[in-house]
């Protein structure tokens, strides 16, 4: 079973959050300086299972250390902190979309970092700024979920082709915000989705 669980971020409950986490992540949430940093690593952390340790993989993807069948994977971005959880390597990603007057610096990055056809997709869609946001997060899921992070060329692969052995893609839940996600399997599995107040 695929579930996406998905927190408003509000700063005035960030210090009850953090009382309830795991020491794991309360060390994560202190390295932040910054106050909204630590309130999007508080409100992700705050979805994941108190009780369970987490350990890394070589690339740094956490996982339940002895809790091998259940996966599960963070983003967050503006006032959003997501979690995935699957029986199968899983990946996923938020982003806050944002206004037009951001469209021109996000092509630039879409120049640099998309595979051709994925720059066709965007080109020839009338809301780009959304096309942008559609390819962006779910090559960052895709990256999450094989725990190859950004040592993998962002050009040398492509979403809108596909990737043998793994679903990927968006979810509508909002207008303001894109969400994607990537599981490794050659079936799509039916995503449930739970708000968390």
């Amino acid at each position: 079973m695929l579930q996406l669980l998905i927190k408003n971020i509000n700063s005035a409950e960030t210090d009850k959050l953090y009382e309830k986490l795991s020491q794991e992540r309360k060390n994560k949430a202190d390295q932040f300086k910054v106050q909204s940093a630590r309130d999007l690593s508080v409100a992700a952390g705050s979805l994941l299972n108190p009780d369970r340790e987490i350990a890394y993989g070589e690339n740094g993807k956490p996982y339940y250390k002895n809790f091998p069948d259940e996966k599960f994977n963070l983003s967050h971005s503006g006032e959003r902190a997501i979690c995935i959880i699957s029986d199968k390597e899983v990946g996923c990603d938020v982003e806050f979309i944002k206004p037009e007057s951001a469209l021109e610096s996000n092509l630039k990055i879409a120049d640099r970092f998309f595979a051709q056809d994925e720059l066709k997709l965007i080109n020839e869609n009338d809301d780009k700024q959304k096309a942008f946001y559609s390819i962006w997060t779910r090559k960052e899921s895709y990256l999450k979920a094989t725990g190859t992070g950004l040592s993998e060329s962002l050009n040398e692969f492509s979403v809108v082709k596909g990737i043998p052995g793994y679903i990927i893609k968006n979810i509508d839940v909002e207008s303001d915000y894109m969400y994607a996600y990537c599981i490794k399997s050659e079936e799509d599995e039916e995503i449930q989705i739970h708000r968390r107040a």
